[in-house]
């Protein structure tokens, strides 16, 4: 059936608005990030072209992934990252600082601890993995989201989900970041805090997001609405 579509006009506009796009973020001044993005539209309008509209919106989320799969700039990751990471840090912070025994304090992007007499620090150069965890979560979630048709209303509504679950998880690291770090005596040079941390909260990611969307099949139902494929 899909070799049957036929590709649409609007497919060349889109390329040559990626192109247009690469072009201009490249002179006179290059502008990393938003000129790799140009490859999503040239890519949507090479699909449009071949395949019709069909074909594209079967291909929405393929884009979205291929969308979060481009490297951010360092600019761009301390302008919508280093807020939301430092107040994850604070949240953190608090957290571990109930735990018995232990202090933990705020130390710029960093937290500093003392348990059983000794010293040390967690989050060593975090916001920037903090960013690129939390395009991983994001990535999941999209996984997720795009592992069955779905409506358009439905997909709306999970990304709305997708936020709060991205932010709770890499809490989650964070917190068990801390856990291993401290009770563990790994030490500040250690990868295995980091390393754990990381495996846990990814596999918890995709375990809750699978949760919350099943869940919102099972309540709600997708029986009788209109499909992201089907328009």
């Amino acid at each position: 059936a899909l070799a049957a579509q036929r590709g649409a006009y609007w497919g060349v506009a889109c390329i040559l608005r990626g192109v247009l796009m690469y072009a201009r973020l490249s002179w006179p001044f290059a502008c990393g990030y938003p000129k790799r993005l140009s490859l999503i539209p040239l890519i949507a309008g090479v699909i449009l072209a071949i395949g019709g509209w069909r074909l594209l919106r079967l291909s929405v989320v393929m884009l979205l992934l291929v969308a979060v799969a481009i490297p951010i700039g360092t600019r761009y990751y301390a302008f919508a990252v280093i807020k939301p990471e430092t107040m994850t840090l604070a949240i953190c912070a608090r957290l571990l600082d109930v735990l018995p025994g232990v202090m933990v304090a705020g130390k710029g992007l960093d937290l500093t601890y003392v348990y059983q007499g000794a010293e040390g620090s967690i989050a060593l150069g975090e916001p920037f993995r903090g960013a690129s965890m939390l395009l991983a979560y994001l990535t999941l979630c999209i996984f997720v989201a795009g592992a069955r048709i779905r409506p358009w209303w439905q997909l709306v509504v999970l990304a709305g989900i997708a936020i709060p679950v991205v932010l709770f998880c890499n809490l989650l690291r964070l917190f068990v970041f801390g856990l291993v770090t401290i009770y563990g005596a790994t030490g500040s040079v250690s990868t295995t805090p980091r390393v754990a941390a990381t495996i846990i909260s990814l596999v918890f990611c995709y375990i809750l997001f699978g949760l919350l969307t099943w869940s919102l099949g099972q309540v709600i139902g997708v029986d009788g609405q209109a499909s992201f494929v089907e328009g």
